[in-house]
């Protein structure tokens, strides 16, 4: 979960963060504590506080997803749903919305005395008066932010829906599976998961940001931080850990770069 990345002069220590509570991962929050001590300043991806528009399409405009699973399929996401979603909503459920709940099923939610680590984090940062600033721009992730569309949204089908239960009976519940995934710090095993889900139709809310775009400018400003910098970096795990990390191209831009844990 963490990396140490040394330019000639500057540092900095690289934090893969998911969306999981601190509480529950008290390990990884104490040893994000001691290097957000160790460096002089704290370097966030992106506010967490960026606010997107939302997005809503009327009932007559999506498809529900119930009835086109096989027959077998029918019978377990009706099962399975009665534990997520009110009853009378099953049969109306399109597969967009179906596939967001299978995938978070078994996550812990937040609240403000239960942040997620990131927040845990920075709030530590702030009570340890080191300097808090962000990669980039509310202005400049919103400009990244890809439009939802009804055809997107009703992309979303029965074979998603059936990938995503037949991953639930090998798994349990997804979400569940993840977090554990992060208690064990088994950052490879979450980018596989991730690439499988994602190949097989599942949206992530990163699918709707220019996410090549932003990968460069995290590049672009890490590499360009002032000499002496020695800071603490947060970023989604995605970008440490898989095919679209960053950590060869700050190798390929003179960096030394190793784990730490």
């Amino acid at each position: 979960m963490f990396w140490r990345a040394f330019f000639p002069n500057h540092e900095f220590v690289l934090f893969g963060y998911v969306r999981i509570r601190a509480d529950l991962i008290p390990d990884i929050y104490s040893e994000g504590q001691t290097l957000i001590s160790q460096s002089r300043a704290v370097l966030l991806d992106m506010s967490p506080n960026v606010k997107f528009s939302s997005v809503s399409f009327p009932r007559t405009q999506t498809e529900p997803v119930v009835n086109r699973l096989s027959p077998q399929a029918q019978a377990e996401f009706r099962e399975v749903m009665k534990r997520l979603v009110p009853a009378e909503e099953i049969e109306g459920l399109p597969g967009f919305t179906a596939s967001l709940m299978l995938s978070g099923e078994g996550q812990h939610s937040f609240s403000p005395t239960e942040p997620s680590i990131g927040f845990a984090l920075a709030k530590y940062a702030a009570e340890a008066q080191r300097p808090l600033a962000t990669l980039v721009s509310d202005q400049e992730v919103l400009s990244s932010g890809k439009q939802m569309t009804i055809e997107i949204f009703n992309a979303v089908g029965p074979s998603t829906v059936e990938y995503l239960l037949d991953l639930r009976r090998r798994l349990g519940p997804i979400g569940a599976y993840f977090e554990e995934l992060y208690r064990s710090r088994e950052s490879g095993e979450i980018a596989r998961l991730a690439r499988e889900m994602s190949e097989n139709g599942v949206f992530t809310p990163t699918d709707f940001l220019d996410a090549q775009a932003l990968r460069r400018m995290f590049i672009e400003r890490l590499v360009a931080q002032p000499p002496g910098s020695n800071a603490f970096v947060t970023m989604p795990i995605g970008l440490l850990s898989g095919p679209i990390s960053i950590l060869d191209e700050l190798r390929a831009h003179g960096a030394t770069v190793t784990a730490v844990s």
